[in-house]
């Protein structure tokens, strides 16, 4: 949008209920910003106008020269920084870590006057990074994408980090993991200062079925079990059944060609290596999945089992049952006090006779987000070797 075109979104309108301030950084997220000022865009006018009445926004930076995104997409800020400028917030976005290196020191120095004339600060994605760095985070606490939480802590380690949640708000600080907690971010300063009413209007133009709260949960945090696997092919394969389309009889067989090995080869070093087939070691991944839908979802167990591959909602529940001792059903009704110790139970039974299952079905479940793609491998012998686990899985599991 050139200047002349910003004005005439303004110029002669009412002060409006919101106004923001984009700060990009080198390397932004750019669906992080985009997803934040389109819940502004439509929030700002009725129907589909995009004028800035209820929402005022702008990009600013150090220079108006273009900043260039984590995907290479380049914005250019509208305007240079400015404190006499005041806004509601500023929104920090940031990407990846690497580019904040590249940041202009002019930027941290803003950001602290808009903090001694009282402005609210935000930042998303890797933005509470660039707060923290500025000083300004001391006393607060920072939410972060579970991935980047041991840097947090590690660069600033007298720090209140979380990275549990969506976003946070501690007093004149805002913070998000990035994504679509951006979405979540936006439609809270929306609603508060807006109306619920333009809140849901953005909710609905964006299909999303609702926006999440500050104690939601960050979803699918990275299994412990996978961070451990040091064999490069094992990763690769693990890391292709994820993205198997559900439901694909030859995916086995799909992710030995992508990895130029033969279907032999690979069930040859998955049998060696986790006393699984390839086979057994998706179905138990695709349950793992399923069984974090079932305890943190309200998606019904019909759609639950179409959604991971499972011919229907009868077979699923048979295999459930098999896997956790209970059906789901029953698994998301008890409280999780009451359903503890039967899943601790069902645990301990597999763990005798297959520890890696047991760490598959009882934990989180793998995220590939924050996951560095292998780019080579020495091989099936590199596979690593997991020691008293030689017998097959139970019997009672099943086939997909």
């Amino acid at each position: 949008m050139n200047d002349s075109a910003r004005i005439q979104t303004t110029e002669g309108m009412a002060q409006p209920n919101l106004s923001v301030a984009f700060l990009l950084l080198p390397d932004f997220t750019l669906s992080t910003f985009s997803a934040f000022v389109d819940a502004l865009r439509i929030a700002a006018d009725e129907s589909d106008g995009s004028r800035q009445i209820h929402c005022r926004w702008t990009i600013i930076g150090p220079e108006r020269g273009p900043v260039r995104s984590s995907c290479g997409v380049e914005i250019t800020p509208w305007e240079t920084l400015d404190v006499s400028v005041r806004f509601d917030y500023t929104i920090v976005v940031g990407g990846l870590l690497r580019g904040q290196q590249r940041a202009d020191r002019r930027i941290l120095n803003y950001l602290r006057q808009v903090d001694t004339r009282g402005g609210t600060l935000v930042g998303v994605c890797t933005g509470s990074f660039a707060l923290a760095r500025a000083g300004l985070m001391k006393g607060y606490r920072s939410c972060v994408h579970w991935c980047h939480l041991q840097e947090f802590a590690t660069e600033f380690p007298d720090h209140q980090v979380e990275a549990d949640v969506v976003y946070l708000v501690d007093g004149r600080r805002i913070t998000c993991a990035g994504g679509q907690s951006a979405i979540d971010v936006a439609v809270h300063l929306v609603s508060r200062h807006c109306g619920r009413n333009i809140a849901l209007k953005v909710t609905s133009a964006m299909i999303v079925a609702a926006a999440r709260g500050p104690r939601e949960p960050q979803p699918h945090p990275e299994a412990k079990w996978f961070r451990e696997i040091k064999s490069n092919l094992a990763k690769r394969a693990i890391l292709l059944m994820q993205q198997q389309p559900a439901g694909k009889g030859a995916a086995v067989r799909n992710i030995a060609g992508q990895l130029g090995v033969s279907v032999r080869t690979l069930t040859r070093g998955f049998e060696k290596a986790f006393a699984l087939t390839p086979a057994e070691f998706f179905r138990a991944l695709r349950m793992s999945q399923s069984h974090w839908e079932v305890l943190n979802t309200s998606k019904t167990i019909g759609s639950i089992a179409l959604d991971h591959g499972f011919c229907d909602a009868s077979h699923f529940i048979r295999l459930y049952r098999g896997y956790y001792g209970v059906s789901p059903a029953v698994a998301r009704q008890m409280s999780a006090s009451q359903s503890a110790p039967a899943l601790q139970k069902t645990r301990r039974k597999i763990a005798r006779t297959h520890p890696l299952l047991a760490e598959i079905l009882f934990t989180d479940v793998l995220s590939l987000s924050s996951i560095d793609w292998p780019t080579d491998y020495l091989g099936d012998q590199d596979l690593i070797e997991v020691p008293s686990r030689k017998q097959p899985a139970p019997a009672q599991l099943g086939r997909p």
